[in-house]
């Protein structure tokens, strides 16, 4: 077995739950460890690793759904889902996903549909914190905008914030939760987010409808031309303001 093969298979054996024969022969006791205990210390310390970046991203989920109960949940998802990014801080970006799979197979998440929604505003929340920070909007520039070019302006928003609809209003129950004051029940009615940081602050807030269908042309390339026409335009002073947009292009016309 070459040098490679090796550390391929130490990466998942550590990685994963099972041991090779193959590999575990290979290896050579060390003090009173034999083979197979030395990566069960590894394959136990990457899970935990992984486990204990769960339940801080995830922590409003934990409180609903009690720690025992998220542990069993988030096993399989860590066996199955190995760290990707060189910060294990960005770990479980796929997690919403993979509750929003478990709520079709699980009989005990019935009553929780609103979860993979929670679990995605609990993670851009916590993803966001480590985003680079981005230069301030140059309103130098776009003073000097020629007023031919105004119509054909588009806006980008800043990597530092993130927004999101939902039909269960989750960012009530996460406000209700980071209080200490959880609500018994679950309110009715959709809401719309957005995620943001603002000089080092994680903040969150509520948007209106419009203001959600902005960002949403935003993302989409429309110019300034096109939130005129939707009577919108009146409403990007505000994004500019909270740093959610970021700086401007003119388009190809």
């Amino acid at each position: 077995m070459t040098l490679k093969q090796l550390q391929q298979h130490l990466l998942e054996q550590t990685l994963g739950n099972t041991l090779a024969l193959e590999f575990i022969e290979q290896l050579r006791p060390c003090g009173e460890l034999a083979p197979k205990q030395q990566i069960l210390i590894y394959q136990q310390n990457a899970f935990a690793a992984r486990q204990t970046v769960l339940l801080s991203t995830y922590a409003v989920c934990v409180q609903i759904l009690g720690e025992r109960y998220f542990k069993h949940i988030c096993k399989a998802y860590i066996y199955a889902t190995p760290s990707t990014h060189i910060d294990l801080n960005l770990y479980g970006e796929t997690f919403p996903d993979y509750l929003a799979e478990q709520l079709l197979r699980q009989e005990a998440l019935k009553d929780f549909p609103y979860l993979p929604d929670l679990a995605l505003l609990e993670w851009h929340f916590h993803r966001l914190f480590f985003v680079a920070n981005v230069p301030e909007f140059d309103f130098a520039a776009f003073a000097h905008i020629e007023t031919g070019n105004q119509h054909h302006l588009q806006f980008h928003l800043a990597e530092s914030c993130f927004f999101m609809p939902s039909d269960f209003p989750v960012l009530s129950l996460w406000r209700s939760h980071k209080a200490a004051n959880p609500t018994s029940t679950m309110p009715a009615g959709d809401e719309y987010y957005c995620i943001y940081r603002q000089q080092g602050d994680m903040l969150i807030d509520d948007i209106s409808s419009d203001l959600f269908t902005l960002l949403q042309g935003i993302t989409q390339g429309w110019t300034l031309g096109t939130m005129c026409q939707h009577n919108l335009d009146s409403l990007l002073p505000q994004l500019i303001e909270k740093g959610w947009v970021s700086r401007f292009s003119i388009a190809h016309v």
